[in-house]
């Protein structure tokens, strides 16, 4: 269905040009009510950052109001202890980023259809997370969930419910005595916000945390949580073919779960997995489920998508399928470990007549960019040489404004993933990936002093 703010003449905005702030957001800032220290000071710091997103992507000015409004209720009092300046995250720390920050923002590029869709992720940090009463640090989720399922029209937590209660045991008690034996317990659940162009979308992400779980949970037991939901979806009985007979799919790893919380009959399911590798030959195999997907608009999206990537990591037409996209020098090895490979996700849902899922690729370019700024200006540079360059200059200094502590050239971080989806029309469907960076030391500094103009 066309969306009138984008293929409406009265309702098309130019974004601000270059504002590190919007005239939405001051209005906000006046008028809202300050809440504790915790809630204004993650406020102050991701609602000013979507502030500029949304203008950047130009969507109508009541709905920014919308949308902030939803992240001032419903997010920003969640995120637990706010950044304090001793430059490290609160007892829990929360996996969504590398750095502790439990936060991320996402902006899907315009297609035919119409302009950005802006997106936030977050762990919601509940005061007891980490305890016997919360050891799994569900209880925040859980409350905010349950707000927002009577705030967002057409919400339905049916399939949440049902994950929650085949994900996870449920007896703290002995989560805490795992604790105490050395096991890990970090992020298990999660959400996001899509803020599209006339609707807001809620999702909930699982990754699964089991007593006695020596690691990531085993195929099977994600599968006997599946076979209560439907016992057979066609889908899903392809992507485990291709994980048993592909040599790409044998070394995929399942990690997460994420379901869109609207009527079941239209959601998705989507199963996230891990490879250990990045070159462009292992992309085309999962990509294509081991050429069981095959049409001439896929290869033409594949070589696209090759261009894509060699473009953003300044690699040369040459480069080799079969090479991994070398690691970028000056990134410390705990910003890369068990995280050098794609990510990808197949949507599994029980829909009728779905025998292939639809596939996703995550691209980790905070592992191959030269810097934040090389790749973001190469991107935008392959954007605008398709004819999708209307909204690269907003989004760089949109971009500049999240990363308001230091220049974008100054090293790399901000940008996490890059990810692709094939369209039926034979374009791609690009969404970047960025980390506010809420713990980085220069945060601290910035808001003792003033940002120079032109810094990025």
């Amino acid at each position: 269905m066309p969306r009138a703010s984008d293929t409406s003449p009265s309702h098309k905005r130019a974004p601000s040009e270059g504002r590190s702030t919007t005239h939405v957001w001051k209005v906000l800032s006046r008028t809202l009510p300050s809440r504790d220290a915790n809630s204004d000071a993650w406020w102050q710091l991701t609602g000013k950052h979507l502030a500029v997103l949304l203008d950047a992507a130009g969507y109508p000015v009541d709905r920014q109001y919308e949308c902030l409004l939803y992240h001032y209720h419903y997010a920003t009092p969640y995120l637990g202890p706010a950044p304090r300046g001793d430059d490290a995250p609160s007892k829990w720390k929360s996996m969504l980023q590398l750095d502790g920050t439990p936060f991320e923002f996402s902006w899907r590029w315009d297609t035919c259809d119409g302009g950005p869709d802006v997106r936030i992720g977050l762990e919601p940090i509940g005061p007891m997370a980490g305890t016997t009463l919360d050891p799994l640090n569900h209880l925040a989720i859980r409350e905010v969930l349950y707000k927002l399922s009577s705030a967002v029209p057409g919400t339905d937590l049916t399939w949440t419910h049902h994950f929650l209660a085949t994900l996870f045991d449920h007896d703290y008690a002995k989560y805490i005595e795992e604790a105490s034996t050395g096991t890990p317990i970090g992020t298990s659940l999660f959400l996001s916000l899509d803020f599209l162009r006339d609707s807001t979308q809620i999702k909930t992400y699982f990754q699964p945390r089991m007593l006695h779980q020596p690691g990531l949970l085993d195929i099977p037991r994600w599968e006997a949580s599946f076979q209560k939901l439907h016992p057979d979806a066609p889908a899903r009985r392809t992507v485990h073919h291709f994980l048993t007979s592909s040599s790409e799919g044998k070394l995929l790893k399942p990690f997460c779960l994420s379901v869109d919380n609207c009527e079941p009959a239209t959601a998705r399911i989507k199963w996230y997995f891990n490879s250990p590798h990045n070159n462009l030959a292992s992309i085309r195999e999962i990509m294509t489920l081991g050429g069981r997907i095959a049409s001439t608009d896929v290869d033409h999206q594949l070589c696209e998508l090759f261009d894509l990537l060699k473009t953003v990591t300044e690699q040369p037409d040459s480069f080799p399928e079969t090479s991994e996209f070398p690691l970028t020098t000056s990134k410390p090895p705990s910003d890369t470990q068990n995280s050098t490979g794609c990510v990808y996700f197949f949507d599994i849902a029980p829909g009728a007549g779905q025998s292939l899922p639809a596939i996703k690729l995550y691209f980790p370019i905070r592992n191959h960019d030269r810097n934040d700024l090389a790749a973001t200006q190469n991107l935008t540079r392959w954007l605008e040489s398709r004819g999708r360059g209307q909204y690269g200059d907003a989004f760089l200094r949109a971009l500049g404004a999240v990363a308001d502590y230091r220049r974008l050239d100054e090293g790399g971080g901000l940008l996490s993933f890059l990810s692709c989806q094939f369209r039926s029309d034979g374009e791609l469907d690009l969404t970047s990936y960025f980390n506010p960076e809420a713990y980085h030391s220069a945060r601290v500094t910035q808001r003792r002093g003033t940002r120079r103009r032109g810094d990025w």
